[in-house]
């Protein structure tokens, strides 16, 4: 059983920090060109702009319940990879030239459904499988995804100004895309049980390192 529950600790925390790694990357690429997308390629006010900003952050929170609700029946993991994978569906949907409605509506639900929504469920796995004097290590491998944020920003803005920001939303989705094949063992390492982790866990309302320094 120690021998069963050590792989499974190792295996979960690998996922975890090659999920962090990528997510990170992509948020650094796509994140800081939200908003010069919207003023000139949708044509909103910065007003407007910040008003999606602050409901960007309601939806966080109402996601982020609504994921704890689910997991209690659907388990951790396999939520996780579900919203992973719209999440991922709406990402390449704003790559396309729609009316400026829908990319609003696109950008919340994609906002509000993405890695901050899970970092509760994210977090309490990590708990669970993290024996207490090793999570200060684990925590800090976790964190240095946030050194590849800079270099993404830049390879992001370079594709910006030679391709338009539709396409850094094209790139982002492939890299979320790949990110999945990283999710659908964890289905497999974490039980799809309910703990009391998770639902303790307060849900983030504002960024966190997966895609911000969303």
């Amino acid at each position: 059983m120690q021998v069963v529950m050590l792989r499974r600790s190792c295996g979960a925390h690998v996922v975890l920090d090659l999920l962090s790694l990528s997510t990170t990357c992509a948020g650094g690429m796509m994140v800081p060109f939200f908003d010069p997308f919207f003023v000139k390629d949708v044509h909103l006010s910065f007003v407007q702009v910040n008003l999606l900003e602050g409901f960007s952050i309601f939806f966080i929170s109402v996601c982020s319940k609504a994921a704890l609700w689910i997991s209690r029946y659907c388990g951790r993991a396999i939520t996780m990879l579900c919203f992973f994978t719209v999440c991922t569906g709406l990402t390449f949907s704003l790559s396309f030239k729609l009316p400026a409605p829908i990319l609003v509506a696109v950008f919340l639900f994609r906002r509000g459904i993405g890695p901050n929504c899970l970092k509760p469920l994210n977090d309490s796995i990590v708990a669970d499988y993290t024996n207490s004097t090793r999570r200060g290590m684990w925590n800090a491998l976790l964190s240095l995804g946030m050194a590849g944020w800079a270099g993404a920003a830049l390879l992001g803005g370079v594709m910006a100004d030679a391709h338009g920001y539709t396409f850094v939303f094209f790139i982002t989705s492939l890299i979320y895309a790949g990110s999945l094949c990283f999710l659908v063992p964890l289905v497999g390492l974490v039980p799809r049980k309910v703990d009391t982790a998770a639902e303790n866990t307060s849900p983030s309302t504002g960024t966190d390192t997966s895609e911000s320094s969303s």
